[in-house]
């Protein structure tokens, strides 16, 4: 048994698609962060983007938004990353983000990043892709597995992003 002596903790906004809008609102563009938000990790998380000005559009969700936690060991250097499981979506709050999606401009860029929500199945997933395109919605897709070959199935996606895992998982 043994104590590990901490610093104070750092709290970082993130998640693929908010890092994407971070990043573009921080180089002047105009973005705007549409994920769901739940309990207090989510109020946490739009407070955390409200300090960088990166503009949301949540939905309010009944489990709460999850955290990762990132661990750097000073000493050897090493880095330790702790992925907790995504929060569930019911299909009224994956509806209520459809309707966010639905609600970008024709011409826009959608970027869809991270893994299903549980709670979601893969069709909803191809339904939203298809949908936002019959809107002149332009679909970036950065994800793994099923989701990324169904979205590949689709087709007309602008950009896919997938690593090397990812990529040889698909030939």
């Amino acid at each position: 048994e043994g104590k590990l002596r901490c610093t104070a903790p750092v709290f970082e906004p993130g998640g693929g698609g908010i890092n994407v809008a971070r990043a573009i609102a921080h180089l002047g563009g105009s973005a705007t962060a549409i994920f769901p938000a739940g309990g207090a990790t989510g109020e946490h998380l739009v407070s955390l983007l409200a300090d960088e000005n990166v503009p949301v559009a949540t939905v309010e969700a009944k489990d709460w938004t999850r955290q990762n936690l990132h661990v750097h060991v000073e000493a050897s250097g090493e880095q330790y990353r702790f992925v907790m499981p995504g929060a569930a979506l019911n299909e009224d709050e994956f509806r209520q983000l459809e309707e966010q999606v639905l609600e970008i401009e024709s011409g826009a860029i959608l970027v869809i990043s991270g893994s299903l929500p549980p709670g979601v199945k893969l069709e909803k997933l191809t339904q939203l892709i298809s949908a936002a395109q019959k809107q002149g919605i332009r679909c970036i897709v950065d994800s793994s597995g099923e989701a990324l070959s169904a979205a590949l199935a689709i087709g007309n996606i602008e950009l896919v992003k997938p690593n090397q895992k990812e990529l040889s998982a698909l030939v």
